[in-house]
């Protein structure tokens, strides 16, 4: 009987170098943990805006319910999807809108986002607004979490707020999202 001996060979998450680890593979994909700290200072190249932008075009890419469309009345992309999907949702939408602000932290939260949820008359149970770093203190994202009370359906809108949030980067928000008025 022929018996065949293998060599070892390293397991596959280490590199040829058996003691050192292989280098982790990253993507292009935005970090959201560094994220926020880029968009306050508006690190990101030539155009201010393209971290935030290019983070609107990763939850684009990855949301998990199909279509968006424009809510005049708050000036935001929105798209609704059922409860199964809630949690998938709330992790990309945390691409760019890392803070989260409830009806029991909205009284902390920044005096722009008091004043957004003022608008819209205040925050109720199982609503939150959602908001990304502010970009130089001109421009931040922000999210409207709104279940509609029936258990099984939620909708987002997402926003610009600040001094820099004009029309043409409210046009380029819809574009993004694929939304015409």
């Amino acid at each position: 009987m022929r018996q065949t001996i293998r060599k070892w060979a390293p397991p596959p998450t280490y590199s040829r170098h058996w003691h050192r680890p292989a280098e982790k593979a990253y993507s292009a994909r935005p970090n959201p943990s560094n994220l926020a700290s880029q968009m306050s200072t508006g690190l990101g190249g030539g155009d201010p805006w393209s971290l935030l932008f290019g983070a609107m075009k990763e939850i684009r890419a990855s949301w998990p319910s199909y279509g968006w469309s424009w809510d005049a009345r708050v000036s935001c992309v929105t798209s609704s999807f059922s409860a199964e999907l809630e949690g998938k949702a709330r992790s990309v939408a945390a691409i760019a809108l890392t803070h989260e602000w409830t009806p029991t932290t909205i009284h902390q939260a920044p005096a722009h986002l008091r004043e957004l949820a003022e608008r819209t008359g205040g925050l109720r149970a199982g609503q939150m607004i959602l908001s990304s770093a502010s970009i130089g203190g001109a421009l931040f994202a922000y999210g409207f979490w709104w279940p509609w009370g029936d258990g099984m359906t939620t909708s987002v809108r997402i926003g610009l707020g600040g001094p820099g949030a004009k029309q043409e980067l409210l046009q380029r928000l819809r574009d993004i999202f694929g939304v015409e008025l």
